[in-house]
């Protein structure tokens, strides 16, 4: 509750977004994250929040003219998550310890990365706070015993990998493919919906599986390259987050499977259309 100027009080929901806004490589050394717009994704939870206290119906026409049926109002704060779960957890735990005078939470958005979503909602959720996530798609958090009050507004993986299976053999016609999936949560789930998909859907199928470390270095990314090229495969998958995908195609066009008009490679919901970006110069290997 917050106090105004006529000496009345107004009801607020504060809405705390869990988004990373910087990457901190092995080394610890922090640079700008945008590369999933995350800074746009940040203007927009402002957008919404304006929207909710104005009535304005402009985008969400049932908003209209809220503010007149609705005495509550929005507030929002952001909480670098750094892209990694240990920041993540530490920043559950302060933000559900709060005690008034500090702003108390309603309700957290986010996490982006579902390595992160699944140790801060299991704080969040036990401690009696929903958070909702529009990108983290781990099939992990359909546990509603360890996350009780984790929504999402996206498909799990188990679903988006039938959907892939069946693309891939039905309209590819793909029978052979060789995948390589993030270490984490996300990546592993992944996998997992692509092999119990293939078992159900395209048993005809064969996949080859490979694991590559989440901010994996130029030597890890060279040896798992070189372990997709000895399958002989046509067809590659990447359940990979972009900076490590630039990683990989890079390496992959450097061993010869990939940018020679033979070898084709699809990537999962992981990666959007602004992660291989406009700023890739012509001339570089990703442009292939």
């Amino acid at each position: 509750v917050a106090s105004t100027a006529s000496g009345g009080n107004v009801p607020i929901c504060h809405i705390v977004n869990f988004m990373p806004f910087s990457l901190v490589d092995e080394n610890g050394h922090r640079t700008v994250y945008n590369e999933d717009s995350t800074l746009e994704s940040g203007v927009a939870v402002m957008l919404a929040a304006q929207h909710l206290n104005a009535g304005d119906g402009r985008v969400v026409p049932e908003v209209a003219g809220l503010s007149d049926r609705c005495p509550i109002r929005f507030t929002v704060e952001w909480m670098d998550t750094d892209f990694i779960e240990k920041t993540a957890v530490n920043s559950a735990i302060d933000l559900t310890n709060r005690r008034l005078p500090e702003r108390e939470p309603c309700a957290i958005t986010g996490a982006l990365r579902s390595a992160v979503s699944i140790p801060s909602s299991l704080i969040t959720g036990l401690r009696g706070y929903p958070q909702v996530s529009g990108v983290s798609t781990s099939a992990s958090l359909d546990d509603k015993n360890l996350y009780p009050l984790f929504g999402r507004t996206v498909p799990s993986d188990a679903g988006t990998a039938v959907a892939a299976v069946l693309y891939m053999r039905n309209v590819l016609g793909i029978r052979y493919i060789a995948m390589v999936h993030t270490s984490d949560a996300y990546g592993t789930a992944y996998a997992r919906g692509m092999n119990d998909a293939i078992a159900e859907h395209a048993p005809d199928m064969t996949i080859f599986s490979f694991i590559l470390r989440f901010g994996a270095n130029k030597e890890e990314v060279q040896n798992t390259v070189a372990l997709l090229k000895q399958t002989q495969c046509q067809y590659f998958f990447g359940v990979l987050f972009d900076h490590d995908a630039d990683a990989v195609l890079t390496e992959a066009v450097s061993q010869g499977i990939a940018g020679d008009g033979r070898h084709n490679w699809l990537f999962s919901d992981s990666i959007g259309s602004v992660d291989l970006r406009s700023n890739i110069r012509r001339d570089s290997a990703l442009s292939r």
